[in-house]
């Protein structure tokens, strides 16, 4: 018998049938096996290859809640230890000026690649740019808060010689003893 068949016996053992064509069946499935293996890994990369470039082309779209989502899932497959995805999630947060998690993130990236420099140079020129930019901002807080208040005191002083030298006094004083 040359054909590649199951036969059952009456003692339920199960065999093949030698021959040249069983042979060749069983080469064909070990090699698919064999073949389809490294198949399986390369797609979990192609994965996170593949969330890492839709989110980059989120964030350059401008698109920052969607590719922030798009670096988490990615940061995901990596245990949350992927620099690359951290660093995005960094710009995305700073997109959407969260300036906060912009210096929480870069803090994440310094963690897990100690020894990237330029991940490491990335990390800490976002977390300056953000710190910067966050102080900035509470100025420009500051500043229209203060003027809001003399608006309330006293509606003629906004037009007045008196206001802006008063108001300059006042910030100038203000930015002393905050730098103390």
């Amino acid at each position: 018998m040359n054909s590649c068949a199951v036969q059952a016996h009456p003692r339920s053992v199960i065999r093949f049938s030698s021959g040249p064509a069983c042979l060749l069946v069983i080469l064909v499935f070990v090699a698919g096996v064999w073949i389809g293996a490294p198949t399986v890994r390369s797609q979990g990369e192609d994965t996170y290859d593949s969330e890492v470039a839709k989110a980059n082309d989120l964030l350059r779209r401008r698109r920052y809640e969607d590719a922030l989502k798009g670096y988490k899932r990615a940061n995901d497959m990596r245990d949350k230890k992927s620099a690359e995805c951290l660093l995005g999630m960094a710009q995305a947060y700073f997109g959407l000026e969260a300036y906060k998690n912009v210096v929480e993130t870069c803090e994440k990236v310094i963690e897990v690649a100690p020894g990237d420099v330029q991940s490491l140079a990335q990390a800490y020129n976002f977390q300056g740019i953000a710190l910067q930019t966050q102080a900035a901002v509470k100025d420009q807080k500051n500043w229209l808060m203060l003027r809001l208040y003399f608006a309330k005191v006293s509606p003629s002083a906004l037009n007045c010689q008196y206001f802006v030298t008063t108001l300059v006094s006042l910030c100038s004083s203000w930015v002393a003893t905050q730098r103390e």
